[in-house]
């Protein structure tokens, strides 16, 4: 869970469009 706390951080800093992409794996 804090990892993807960690990621989700980090996703946070870059492009809506990229996060959200990323955020769909990772959910998955």
């Amino acid at each position: 869970m804090r990892v993807l706390l960690e990621s989700a951080f980090v996703l946070h800093r870059r492009p809506y469009r990229d996060s959200s992409l990323l955020l769909e794996v990772l959910t998955r």
